[in-house]
């Protein structure tokens, strides 16, 4: 039984943090330190439970694997944009609330950075 279910026993257990671990990365680079890191995980849980156990599955698929190595790192990439961007938008959101300016004055000024 061990041969047949041994291998998708070990994805579900480690789904989770591998596809966290495609993020890691980039949060260290963001300069978060590791409590933050572990809120993060923990909020988000379930999406990365669900990110590992594809990248997973797709990396143990015999020759494609190493295909699907660099576009699961792509897709984590991609999904660091997402969330790059999500912050951004927050950002702004909570200056044109606390701002007495016109909004289209900030959303001139944010996009010059």
């Amino acid at each position: 039984m061990i041969p047949l279910f041994g291998p998708f026993l070990v994805i579900l257990i480690r789904a989770s943090r591998s596809g966290f671990s495609k993020h890691h990365r980039y949060f260290q680079l963001k300069g978060y330190t590791n409590s933050q890191i572990y809120f993060i995980w923990t909020r988000q849980k379930h999406q990365y439970f669900i990110f590992g156990l594809t990248t997973l599955i797709l990396e143990i698929i015999p020759f494609l694997g190493y295909l699907f190595t660099f576009t699961n790192s792509i897709g984590a990439a991609f999904w660091a944009v997402d969330i790059e961007d999500q912050l951004c938008k927050n950002v702004i959101t909570r200056m044109q609330n606390d701002s007495d300016e016109e909004p289209s004055d900030l959303e001139s000024s944010s996009s010059e950075y």
